[in-house]
């Protein structure tokens, strides 16, 4: 598998680095191995087996490892992203005078910063249970 094939600072071949993108990717290890590797007078369970095998490999662990943070910081959602997409799409709205969408995305910003609370108002019995989980008239002085 490995072979004579030259590796790179991570000490991995090319076939194992396109291994380990696969994987960090999302690709189940038998998946991964089969698109590096040319698979196709394997069986399936020799796919499998050596795709666990790979994975023994601390150098290909590492790597996977590294992809995935790497992959996580690059696609970091953050309510500060979503706080500037929303910035932007309230100011499109505005500008094309649809005051509709531009208050959904408003609201919606609200929602995210928790500045807006859903309340509901449940009725059990035939009592209406407010906020607070007590009925209406535990909630009044008497």
């Amino acid at each position: 598998m490995a072979g004579t094939q030259p590796k790179d600072k991570n000490g991995l071949t090319p076939m194992q680095e396109k291994f380990c993108q696969e994987v960090a990717k999302g690709e189940t290890y038998s998946g991964a191995f089969r698109c590096a590797y040319n698979t196709e007078n394997y069986k399936p369970e020799s796919v499998n087996r050596k795709a666990c095998e790979l994975m023994s490999n601390v150098n290909i662990v590492a790597r996977v490892d590294k992809l995935r943070e790497e992959n996580r910081e690059r696609n970091a959602v953050t309510v500060e992203s979503i706080t500037k997409e929303l910035d932007a799409q309230v100011a499109l709205a505005s500008g094309e005078k649809q005051h509709s969408a531009a208050l959904s995305g408003i609201n919606t910003k609200a929602k995210l910063h928790g500045l807006l609370v859903e309340k509901k108002d449940i009725t059990t019995k035939g009592r209406s249970i407010g906020a607070f989980g007590m009925a209406h008239d535990e909630l009044t002085d008497k």
